[in-house]
């Protein structure tokens, strides 16, 4: 076994103690494998920084181009819980969704690392 195969495991540990669990991170990624719920995210995050928060359903859907909307419910469901948190006025990131958002717009599961000179 490798050096990072025999450090994740069920009984790793991160920075402040708390146990790491693959099956719900992989879960979590799983989760945001799909295009239109990581435009989702990508919508809430910069309408938070715009102070523009909550923000409707049709709002949503239109940002993620989605055309039924019985469809585009479907995946707001899967984010809504971990990643959405709905609202009486319409829907926020959470914690866990504000750092996706983030992450997705840094590059940094796009990026190969290599940075070129333009």
């Amino acid at each position: 076994m490798d050096e990072w195969s025999e450090s994740w495991t069920a009984e790793a540990t991160v920075a402040d103690g708390d146990a790491l669990d693959p099956a719900a991170s992989s879960e979590a990624f799983g989760t945001l494998a799909n295009e239109v719920r990581v435009t989702v995210l990508v919508r809430l995050v910069r309408a938070e920084r715009d102070g523009e928060t909550p923000v409707s359903f049709s709002d949503l859907q239109a940002a993620a181009d989605a055309e039924s909307s019985a469809g585009f419910a479907y995946h707001l469901r899967q984010l809504t819980g971990r990643f959405v948190e709905k609202t009486p006025e319409g829907y926020v990131l959470t914690d866990a969704g504000r750092r996706a958002a983030d992450a997705v717009l840094s590059g940094a599961f796009t990026d190969d690392g290599q940075r070129r000179a333009s």
